[in-house]
């Protein structure tokens, strides 16, 4: 099993320490779903700048049906609105979304605006695909460093993804994440109710859990950001696991090592 891992320190001061990072975190590799973070983020920029209305419609109909994660596949409605899919994607990292906004959107656009926001190894490469064809297809949808990931979540943190408005609007697509199974889970709270507003009913010590995750045969992948409310701290995290798939526990294994990961950096602080 590979861990590779970087946690950092968004405190008030915002000065991004690296707190926990492994010898590999720069390196890209598979990412699975987690860089569908950057689809959100160049819709969010087109929505904030004027160029894309929030209420565009989608037909699912312009991409070929993909199976696997996502609700969309599942519904009677078959338009939805940009911000709909967006809040699909964000929640259930929606595979059907996914496509049909890499089409609207264009996959160079979304690229190049990863590399406009510093990204030099993160990038989203290629349609969800229920089957992938050697030589003929791309190895993986997406490539990323974990450290890459983790600075992205805490450049959202800061505003610093174009600007506060952006960021924002990606976060709130991702405080809705459900899958918290991975390290997420370690910090104990609703999956299916954990946004700002619900940890604030909630009277949780987290003002924020933002979370994407992604998962592919043998690989296991994981970008947070924790917020907590007394303290004005931050920790944003990214990991991944290489894991041997044929091993009876081989991913219990490595869902322990990503949970173990995120209960040290809660602890650091």
């Amino acid at each position: 099993m590979r861990l590779d891992v970087t946690v950092v320190d968004v405190a008030g001061s915002g000065d991004g320490e690296v707190i926990i990072a492994s010898d590999d975190a720069g390196e890209a590799g598979p990412a699975a779903s987690a860089p569908k973070v950057l689809i959100l983020i160049e819709a969010a920029r087109r929505i904030v700048e004027g160029s894309l209305g929030p209420d565009t419609v989608l037909d699912r109909r312009a991409v070929a049906p993909v199976a696997d994660s996502g609700l969309w596949q599942h519904l009677g409605l078959g338009l939805l609105s940009v911000i709909d899919a967006c809040a699909l994607i964000g929640s259930v990292s929606d595979n059907l979304a996914t496509n049909v906004l890499v089409h609207h959107l264009g996959l160079d656009e979304i690229n190049s605006t990863a590399d406009e926001i510093g990204l030099a190894s993160t990038r989203w490469v290629d349609q969800v695909r229920d089957d992938r064809i050697p030589g003929e297809h791309p190895e993986s949808c997406s490539m990323a460093s974990v450290a890459e990931l983790a600075h992205l979540m805490a450049m959202l943190h800061r505003g610093e993804v174009f600007d506060a408005a952006v960021s924002q609007m990606v976060l709130g697509w991702l405080d809705t994440g459900v899958d918290l199974s991975l390290g997420a889970e370690a910090v104990g709270v609703d999956p299916l109710a954990h946004t700002p507003a619900d940890l604030d009913r909630a009277g949780h010590r987290l003002r924020r859990l933002a979370v994407k995750t992604g998962a592919d045969h043998g690989l296991l992948v994981e970008m947070g950001l924790t917020v907590d409310r007394h303290h004005d701290e931050a920790i944003a995290w990214a990991t991944r696991v290489i894991f041997d798939p044929a091993e009876p526990d081989g991913r219990r294994s490595a869902i322990e090592a990503m949970r173990a990961v995120v209960r040290e950096a809660m602890l650091e602080r």
